[in-house]
């Protein structure tokens, strides 16, 4: 609770004249959903973090990158894995973390407000996956890097002074697959809401 009146407390502390910024950062609460493969797994995850950077070129385009972290983890009932020389029934769990990075682009909408930014943008970069079943005592797993696109919409609200918000919705589409696990090219949909720190 502490945290957010000193959240509070900075946010209406910053809240003066909107000025013109040229770059930000902004780290983010990062909240995703898998669409591929979801019997597999299918639980969402909040288990997300999103940093970024942003270089601002001209009135309307921004360049920067970003760097993802999400973790995600869904409980199976009771089943019987069976290996070349023994067998085991137990309930398990499947796994999978997720690191990426991307170069971005972003396109500011043209509104008549310098505190209220919507944007659509779109990133592109590279992703590594780590799959892991998780079994009594017992881990699998299989990791492989792929190509990432995210294209993303959202809006920075500018408070003024140095502090803002960010927050947006994205499609995550990557060829990170996996051969062990018999997955196919993963895919999410996912929100970010967090704080912006913009120099001048």
């Amino acid at each position: 609770m502490r945290f957010i009146y000193i959240f509070i407390f900075v946010l209406c502390a910053q809240v003066v004249a909107a000025q013109d910024f040229d770059k930000y950062f902004y780290a983010s609460w990062n909240y995703k959903t898998p669409l591929s493969d979801t019997n597999w797994l299918g639980d969402a995850s909040a288990k997300g973090l999103k940093l970024g950077y942003r270089k601002i070129i001209t009135d309307r385009f921004s360049v920067g990158f970003d760097y993802t972290w999400s973790a995600y983890e869904e409980y199976k009932p009771t089943a019987t894995f069976v290996t070349e020389n023994s067998a085991i029934t137990t309930d398990y769990f499947n796994d999978l973390y997720s690191y990426g990075l991307t170069l971005n682009g972003q396109y500011f909408l043209p509104v008549n407000s310098t505190r209220v930014l919507p944007f659509v943008g779109i990133g592109l970069g590279a992703t590594l996956n780590r799959y892991a079943q998780n079994y009594n005592i017992y881990t699998d797993d299989d990791s492989s890097w792929g190509f990432l696109a995210r294209p993303e919409v959202g809006v920075l609200l500018a408070f003024g002074g140095k502090v803002g918000i960010i927050a947006g919705a994205h499609y995550d589409y990557t060829t990170a697959s996996s051969d062990f696990f018999e997955l196919s090219d993963f895919s999410a949909y996912g929100f970010n809401l967090g704080l912006v720190l913009m120099s001048y």
